[in-house]
């Protein structure tokens, strides 16, 4: 499953709950910027802030696929490992 299908799937359900961006953003501790650009991709999120926003928006783990899932915690997880890493260089 691609990001961008992911990101589709997450700005369909909020709109159909209801819901602002910056409702959903203050329930993650974040601007409703921050909140904005993850929506639409051009920011990463991370495991945490995905797995909340599946918590705020009520969404059945069903509506992706559970290896894509699977997948795609990898992915975020290795894009926070390479921050840390480029991070901990950079001291």
């Amino acid at each position: 499953m691609e990001k961008q299908h992911i990101l589709d799937i997450i700005k369909e359900k909020r709109k159909i709950a209801n819901l602002t961006q910056q409702e959903v953003a203050s329930q993650l501790a974040i601007s409703r910027t921050q909140y904005a650009n993850i929506e639409n991709g051009n920011s990463e999120m991370s495991l945490d802030k995905f797995l909340k926003i599946i918590e705020i928006l009520d969404l059945e783990m069903n509506s992706f696929d559970k290896q894509k899932k699977k997948e795609m915690q990898r992915d975020i997880l290795y894009e926070e490992l390479l921050n840390i890493a480029n991070k901990l260089k950079s001291l």
